[in-house]
């Protein structure tokens, strides 16, 4: 019997490697901008995203 899976939204595991990790941060790093946005913008919830 084989095993079937269905996902129904965003996958909870993403993988990133770490140079866009790093353009993540920066990119919140400037001065004026919102970490909220960039988390948004990124596909991930504010809290995700920290300095």
């Amino acid at each position: 019997m084989r095993r079937i899976g269905i996902l129904t939204g965003r996958e909870r595991r993403r993988r990133s490697n770490d140079e866009k990790k790093l353009l993540m941060l920066a990119e919140a790093e400037d001065a004026g901008i919102v970490v909220a946005e960039v988390a948004r913008r990124h596909d991930l919830h504010p809290q995700q995203l920290y300095l």
